[in-house]
């Protein structure tokens, strides 16, 4: 795709999420400059959720998930009890990523679901353009899904 095509893409999907909205969704916005949507998730265990987004919407967002400083989301090591800001079944996993290595999320609409070896049949191509399924419904999701996810 394009940049300056992916970049209006970006731009136009982002900017449905103004700061009023955010703040009713308890959501700070760091930064929406393409190709990153740095979002603080306000909950009992805040949490920092990037969509990196350079090849929008030819692709699925890649989600980064950081502490609320804006460090990387730890990795559990093995034998690690799970962090406990990551419930089991949910759609936060607490383990490495087989291909980034990092903590990483199994929704549809993020860029480390349809690479992960179980979900490489259920295609980006199913759900692009649906609704729910632009970069602000996608975080919406998430924030919901990690609010739900510490109850």
């Amino acid at each position: 795709m394009h940049e300056s095509l992916a970049r209006t893409l970006f731009c136009e999907d982002v900017a449905h999420l103004s700061d009023v909205a955010a703040s009713r969704e308890d959501l700070t916005v760091n930064s929406r400059d393409y190709p990153v949507l740095d979002v603080t998730v306000h909950a009992r265990t805040p949490v920092r959720i990037q969509l990196v987004a350079p090849q929008w919407d030819e692709e699925p967002p890649r989600v980064v998930l950081l502490t609320a400083d804006g460090c990387p989301w730890p990795v559990a090591s093995a034998g690690q009890p799970p962090d406990t800001a990551f419930r089991s079944g949910g759609v936060f996993n607490h383990n490495a990523h087989e291909i980034t290595g990092r903590t990483y999320v199994c929704m549809p609409g993020s860029y480390d679901y349809h690479t992960h070896p179980m979900h490489t049949a259920d295609v980006w191509e199913r759900y692009r353009g649906k609704p729910g399924m632009s970069l602000t419904g996608i975080l919406l999701r998430l924030s919901a899904a990690w609010c739900c996810d510490r109850k």
